[in-house]
């Protein structure tokens, strides 16, 4: 065999093949607010460990009495499960539990309930 084809070979076989790690999905989805006061910020992640995610409204984002707006949500595939936690002008949060963000297209929240940033009614 030619040795230039050995070592194209060799070197072709010494090159892990790493398969991507796959990135979390990202979904549309619409966000009313049935509520009386604008909603602040909007986070997707883990309640019972109080693990969340960025902002998903980002920076400048809000969203005004009685309006919708777009927003991307990360989406684990291998769960679909996730909490929401908005929180509104003022400092009320509101935590949607078990949301299927792999389905939703439209989440709405309001303020009938607010609870305090602190997690005390």
């Amino acid at each position: 065999m030619n040795v230039l084809m050995i070592v194209v070979l060799a070197l072709g076989l010494a090159v892990p093949v790493v398969a991507p790690t796959p990135s979390p999905s990202v979904r549309q989805v619409l966000v009313i607010n049935t509520g009386n006061v604008p909603i602040f910020t909007l986070r997707v992640g883990d309640a019972s460990t109080q693990h969340w995610g960025s902002d998903a409204l980002g920076f400048d984002g809000v969203i005004d009495i009685g309006r919708g707006r777009m927003v991307r949500f990360p989406v684990d595939r291998s769960t679909c499960v996730a909490d929401v936690r908005a929180r509104f002008q003022g400092g009320a949060v509101i935590v949607m539990s078990h949301v299927d963000v792999c389905t939703v297209r439209r989440l709405t929240i309001g303020n009938a309930m607010p609870h305090s940033p602190r997690g005390r009614p």
